[in-house]
């Protein structure tokens, strides 16, 4: 969206500000492991809007607030009061039609931005949080229970040769050629056995909207917030729980609030 905020609040005609057109936007490259398969022209348009994002080389968020009185209350025609704020932001809302490949379109961002550092790009963990949060390079990836097995499905389809299956393997990806370490978890009771540095090692994560109500997880969030509650945990939490323990890579059952993680991906979200 673009355009200034009208200057005569009557005039219907012009409140509304003017949508721009995607077709006008360049494409990005090609991703690099994408060996099979390749993206069309409108995934490649909203890809490098992606990136752009990403690395902060578009323009600031502007977000106006606007709010007018008409009539006897201040003995005025008109009170307009208006206000303008400026966000750097580097995520988004990819509202492409559904069959338009927005799961591979993320898949692809990934991709793209696999071997560059997060340092590189000027998004750092603010150091009040450091003592708290463990900084992860993995994308968290959130979906409804049935994508799950669809995301990993995608993943193998455009950046793999072939699907090995998962027998023996616990919650990890197999996949010949895929560049990815990819961690697939559907139920609590998976994340009892893996440790703090599976996830530090893991590129990608997928887990379900869902997980957080299994009584295993919420059984963890109450120990770690000191039963405080079942739900959630504060940041004191985190920083005690930090604290207390001596080696926190080897630590088992991490939750997914332990972690600052590179990009958080809301598969759905209306779903959440």
């Amino acid at each position: 969206l673009e355009g200034d905020m009208p200057y005569d609040v009557t005039d219907e005609a012009n409140r509304q500000f003017r949508l721009l057109d995607s077709l006008d936007m360049a494409m990005s490259a090609q991703p690099p492991s994408f060996w099979n398969h390749y993206l069309r022209d409108e995934q490649l348009r909203s890809l490098q809007w992606m990136l752009e994002c990403e690395k902060g080389s578009r323009p600031p968020l502007e977000v106006h607030w606007r709010s007018y009185w008409t009539g006897s209350e201040f003995n005025l025609p008109t009170l307009d009061c208006r206000a303008r704020a400026y966000y750097d932001m580097r995520g988004g809302v990819i509202c492409d039609k559904i069959g338009f490949g927005k799961t591979t379109t993320m898949i692809a961002l990934i991709d793209m931005m696999h071997t560059t550092p997060v340092a590189n790009l000027g998004m750092t963990m603010p150091k009040g949080d450091q003592a708290a949060f463990i900084e992860t390079k993995a994308t968290l990836v959130l979906v409804p229970p049935n994508l799950v097995q669809q995301w990993s499905e995608e993943i193998v389809k455009f950046t793999a040769w072939q699907m090995n299956g998962q027998k023996g393997a616990g919650p990890w990806l197999q996949a010949s050629g895929c560049p990815f370490r990819v961690l697939v978890i559907d139920k609590a009771r998976q994340l009892k056995e893996l440790t703090v540095n599976d996830i530090l090692t893991a590129d990608i994560v997928i887990t379900s909207y869902h997980l957080k109500e299994s009584g295993h997880y919420q059984t963890r969030v109450q120990k770690l917030s000191e039963g405080r509650s079942k739900s959630s945990v504060t940041v004191e939490d985190l920083r005690r729980w930090r604290s207390s323990v001596q080696q926190t890579r080897s630590e088992k059952f991490p939750i997914l609030e332990m972690f600052y993680w590179r990009r958080v991906v809301f598969d759905e979200l209306h779903e959440l």
